[in-house]
């Protein structure tokens, strides 16, 4: 039947391709502009503000000659109410209109609230039967210091279907794409995890890949070990990976990430910094490009933390690091947030009513595994005939619609979502939201990639 989503009687197409035995994807369009063309702008108060009186407001607009009406927002199990007065065709011609008005207001666009039930929604949808399909599902990300795009991250893994994976943070000290959550890359930590929800996908073989997801992570974080003055063996949990170290922290960083980063050419000085070479002993830093030419973990410690690596270096014993999961090289994880279905308990209270473009990954009872793409773009631009995306107070009701028992956000908005099929980025128009028309992808922190069996 057709999908909860929206008003009812929307006119629903849906086009279903078979990419691989088990592996089938399914574009969904729902609804449409009205004739009349897409909603106008409007100026509106900020009712969940509790410092604004939303009866300034009124006397504000009213004094500039505008009509103040009233637009009810459903909100977990309430109403809030917006005030909005004016109507603009474009966003430069409310803010022409905002030079003219004292009081603060925000632009408030119809479609990216919840009570827009026209549409337009897409939505293409990926389904993975583990039982049918010859291949895997994993994270995957650059690999260096820097962002990659879901069409090249396909590209370089030969995967069949890519999509964004989870939040990141832009650029903290010049290393880019750092996770903000968990991240296990094919059984490989990758990011330690924050107090969120983790998502853990795990290819066992044997045409099974199991789903779950969890308030807190719950798969021990690397340690370090080393052999003390006195003899004795002693460890310490990493405090991160990939990324550079704050006040009194060890962190652990791949050669890679070392050679594209700044750090190739320039140490600051309060860092701290050994390899650990093939044979276990930890090799002293000489200079920009002089560590081993291994793969070997790069090892930086600040404070408090510098006096292990120094202790390390004196009892001239190995060291011991290891970055892998033990025993489950096919686990892959992510920071998921918000948890959209749990154990088969849908979460009704997402607190997200504004409409974006979304990434979601689940599963269902029988152990099919789903990506979910929602296109969407920013209001300037889905003013202009593009989808406006979709609440995730929404997509819970179609995820259980759906079937599925386990199911986490990953990131969203247009700066981040983006789905690959067989080397091709699906989207309204993607000319229109590109970074620049030299990039042919979104670059985000890391990926969710399905790749075929060798």
């Amino acid at each position: 039947g057709p999908l909860p989503l929206g008003r009812a009687d929307l006119v629903e197409t849906r086009t279903v391709k078979e990419l691989r035995p088990g592996l089938t994807h399914v574009h969904i369009e729902r609804g449409a502009w009205p004739k009349e063309g897409p909603p106008k702008y409007s100026f509106s108060n900020r009712p969940w503000n509790p410092s604004e009186d939303p009866a300034e407001f009124r006397a504000s607009m009213e004094q500039a000659g505008y009509t103040v009406r009233e637009q009810p927002l459903p909100l977990e199990g309430g109403t809030v109410t917006f005030l909005l007065a004016g109507e603009f065709d474009t966003a430069e011609e409310a803010r022409q209109a905002l030079r003219k008005i004292s009081y603060p207001v925000q632009l408030h666009y119809p479609a990216k609230h919840v009570y827009w039930d026209a549409g337009p929604y897409i939505l293409d949808i990926v389904v993975v039967d583990p039982k049918v399909y010859r291949g895997k599902v994993t994270s995957g990300w650059s690999g260096r210091a820097f962002r990659d795009s879901p069409v090249e991250s396909a590209r370089r893994h030969n995967a069949v279907v890519a999509t964004n994976g989870s939040y990141f943070e832009y650029s903290i000290d010049e290393i880019a794409g750092i996770p903000t959550g968990t991240s296990i890359v094919q059984g490989k930590w990758h990011s330690e995890p924050n107090n969120g929800p983790a998502l853990y996908l795990e290819n066992k073989g044997n045409g099974e890949i199991s789903l779950s997801i969890h308030e807190k992570n719950v798969i021990p974080f690397p340690e370090f070990k080393w052999v003390g003055k006195d003899g004795k063996k002693k460890s310490i949990k990493l405090d991160g990976i990939d990324r550079m170290p704050k006040d009194n922290e060890l962190v652990a960083m791949g050669q890679d990430v070392v050679d594209t980063s700044p750090l190739s050419h320039f140490v600051p000085t309060h860092i701290l910094m050994r390899q650990i070479g093939d044979d276990g002993y930890l090799a002293k830093h000489l200079g920009w490009a002089k560590y081993l030419r291994t793969p070997g973990l790069v090892l930086m410690a600040t404070g408090d933390k510098q006096a292990i690596l120094n202790e390390a270096m004196e009892s001239d014993k190995p060291v011991e690091l290891d970055i892998r999961v033990p025993d489950r090289p096919g686990l892959n994880a992510w920071y998921v947030t918000p948890i959209l279905i749990k154990d088969g308990k849908p979460n009704w209270k997402t607190g997200q009513q504004g409409r974006a473009p979304r990434t979601i990954i689940g599963a269902d009872a029988e152990g099919k595994i789903y990506l979910i793409s929602a296109d969407g773009t920013p209001s300037r631009i889905a003013h202009e005939g593009g989808p406006p995306g979709v609440g995730l107070s929404e997509m819970v009701p179609v995820l259980d619609f759906l079937g599925l028992v386990n199911a986490g956000n990953l990131d969203g908005g247009a700066g981040s979502v983006s789905m690959v099929i067989e080397g091709k980025v699906l989207g309204h128009n993607n000319d229109l939201y590109m970074t620049s028309p030299y990039d042919d992808d979104r670059r985000v922190g890391d990926a969710v990639l399905i790749i075929d069996d060798e």
